[in-house]
């Protein structure tokens, strides 16, 4: 069972990683490690529309090739264990709004990162 403090940790890691990639990378590929960025910079107008779709292809095969390092790295059994590292809906916040459908989750996630 999560605590806030783990939570919190967990963020603060995530944002110091891929600030120090920002930092490290940025010049290579100007901070796009996220198709949300590539996005907003083809919206933007400052890359062109084949150049983003560069990005947004490497960016997938980065997700891939991710997934199936870790994957091959980590014993089945712990592999199983933490759901392959993917992200589950918690249980509801409010229990009359069922905020455990992915709508919700998605509605969320939308208004949170705009």
């Amino acid at each position: 069972q999560s605590t806030w403090g783990d939570i919190v940790s967990a963020a603060i890691g995530h944002g110091f990683t891929i600030g120090l990639l920002i930092m490290g990378l940025g010049e290579v590929s100007g901070g796009h490690f996220n198709p949300a960025v590539t996005l907003g910079v083809l919206l933007g107008g400052a890359i062109s529309p084949v150049l983003a779709l560069g990005y947004f292809l490497a960016q997938l095969c980065g997700g891939v090739l991710g997934a199936a390092l870790v994957r091959g790295a980590l014993p089945h059994d712990v592999y199983k264990l933490i759901g392959g590292g993917v992200h589950h809906l918690g249980p509801p916040i409010f229990e009359h709004l069922s905020l455990e459908k992915p709508g919700w989750a998605i509605l969320i996630e939308m208004l949170l990162t705009v």
